[in-house]
């Protein structure tokens, strides 16, 4: 087995791990596609792409996404042929001698319960359940609502950032610091589209729309706290919508932790019906267990 980490993949490594991808997904359909960019990870320089070899075909594949400091996100795939067999074992190895020269300490396993391999390998390691989200895709077939009057949806220009970073610290509880470092790498994300909502001439809210990979992702909708409970989420969301179905014919889809019923009720009046769940398994501090 031969072992090769980057930060960065080629076309052609992006290529070669999507048909892994669907390999795996044959046997287990599980809904979400790994992500293959490191641009919003809080260590851009950091290894975090580990991929492993038998002879020259793709074995497996181990992806770290940081968006907070201090943890890690990792997803994994072994082709269905070469399972039981230390992949995933080495993959995670090359993985935590990264992550511990990076003082990463906090890590969260995402898990698709479909996925009967994965939890398996879960089974062995000190891990336990944090939290779950639903994977929402938009039905076509349905209209989007409409949109209070007074309210616009425009592109966001970078003199935004720190009346959004503002927005987002107080509406969803982050420091100003950590809001406004989101908000510069949504902003400086080729894929990624930032968008401010105005209710007349005040800002109401914000929200970003990710194309990264072929698919269109909503996150971050945030509603100015003085604002919320008037429907201008849907409202938001509505007017983004028309934005992406005039540009795009792939899916449209959004996470939602499964703690906030409210969110999650919001998008399903939208017309997002849930199509996977991900379960994110904590492990804290170093263990040479695995």
């Amino acid at each position: 087995m031969t072992l090769m980490e980057t930060n960065i993949l080629t076309p052609e490594q992006e290529e070669e791990i999507r048909i892994l991808e669907e390999d795996c997904r044959r046997i287990e359909p599980f809904g979400h596609r790994l992500f293959l960019s490191n641009r919003l990870n809080t260590h851009p320089s950091m290894n975090c792409f580990f991929r492993a070899y038998e002879g020259n075909a793709l074995a497996g594949i181990l992806v770290l996404f940081m968006p907070d400091p201090g943890q890690a996100e990792v997803t994994a795939l072994v082709h269905p042929a070469l399972r039981r067999r230390g992949v995933f074992t080495a993959l995670f190895a090359a993985a935590r001698r990264a992550l511990d020269c990076s003082g990463i300490r906090t890590l969260l396993f995402c898990h698709e319960p479909v996925c009967q391999s994965g939890t398996a390998v879960l089974k062995k390691l000190p891990v336990e359940l944090e939290h779950s989200e639903f994977l929402l895709e938009y039905s076509r077939s349905l209209a989007p609502p409409s949109a209070p009057e007074g309210l616009t949806l425009q592109l966001a220009d970078q003199a935004l950032i720190p009346a959004l970073a503002a927005q987002a610290a107080a509406a969803f509880g982050d420091s100003q610091a950590h809001a406004r470092e989101i908000a510069g790498r949504f902003f400086h994300h080729p894929a990624v589209t930032p968008y401010a909502a105005w209710l007349d001439e005040m800002l109401a809210g914000h929200l970003y729309r990710n194309t990264e990979g072929g698919e269109t992702y909503f996150c971050g909708l945030c509603i100015a706290p003085r604002l919320q409970g008037q429907g201008l989420g849907r409202g938001m969301l509505s007017l983004a919508l028309e934005c992406a179905l005039e540009e795009t014919s792939g899916p449209i889809r959004l996470e939602v932790d499964s703690g906030n019923m409210a969110a999650y009720r919001l998008y399903r009046s939208c017309g997002f019906r849930e199509t996977a769940r991900e379960d994110y398994y904590l492990m804290r501090g170093r263990t040479d267990d695995g």
